[in-house]
């Protein structure tokens, strides 16, 4: 799917409007239920999915194994929406409305059985990460804390340890960890590798900073006599 395609900007265009409709939608009512059974559909759909794409049929080591942040953050936002804890909140918070908003601006969408298919779940998915941490926040009030920075990063730290290595051992490139990405990405302005990991590295430390400050100094406003 070329980017900025009338594809491409149909699936933005029913972003942009599915997610203040849902925001509001959920805020001051009891759908606790309804959020609880929209876990655990997300979760069948994304477990059926990594299954799909791991076929004998399908399977090649460099694309299959469900290793790019996106799978994770599909994971966690399940389970935040199915639990609301916050240890499952937290990582889909900053990785939902941050790097998977690169997903959504630059996708790396190739077409390699079912093109409906593919594209309907690749727009699913990263919709859904991104509608998740909005509606558990805007809508329903759970508020970032800097424990939730910290325990995101060491998420995300876990997570580039053991794909960097699986890459070096299988010569893929999950979560563009060892090379660019093959199209065009906002990585392309951050230098050759390794020095994109470590740009990218401090630019999300400032941005997951600048999502946290403004709630806690909210939460210390509201806190004081």
């Amino acid at each position: 799917m070329a980017p900025y395609s009338p594809e491409h900007w149909a699936a933005l265009m029913v972003i942009a409007v599915a997610t203040p409709l849902l925001v509001r939608a959920v805020r001051g009512r009891d759908v606790d239920r309804w959020i609880t059974v929209a876990g655990w559909v997300m979760l069948a759909v994304s477990v059926w999915w990594m299954g799909w794409d791991m076929r004998p049929a399908v399977f090649d080591v460099q694309r299959s194994l469900p290793l790019h942040l996106s799978d994770m953050a599909r994971l966690t936002m399940s389970l935040a929406l199915i639990t609301r804890k916050w240890w499952w909140v937290a990582p889909t918070y900053y990785w939902g409305l941050t790097l998977n908003v690169q997903s959504l601006l630059t996708p790396d969408l190739s077409y390699f059985v079912d093109p409906r298919l593919e594209y309907l779940m690749y727009w699913l998915l990263h919709a859904a990460v991104f509608i998740a941490p909005n509606v558990l926040v805007w809508g329903r009030g759970m508020r970032p804390t800097w424990t939730w920075y910290q325990v995101t990063w060491v998420f995300s730290l876990a997570w580039m340890a053991v794909t960097m290595l699986i890459n070096v051992v299988t010569g893929s490139n999950y979560g563009y960890l060892n090379a660019h990405p093959p199209g065009r990405s906002l990585l392309d302005a951050m230098g050759p590798w390794p020095t994109y990991l470590g740009v990218g590295c401090g630019i999300l430390a400032v941005t997951w900073a600048g999502m946290t400050w403004p709630w806690e100094r909210l939460r210390r406003r509201r806190s004081t006599p």
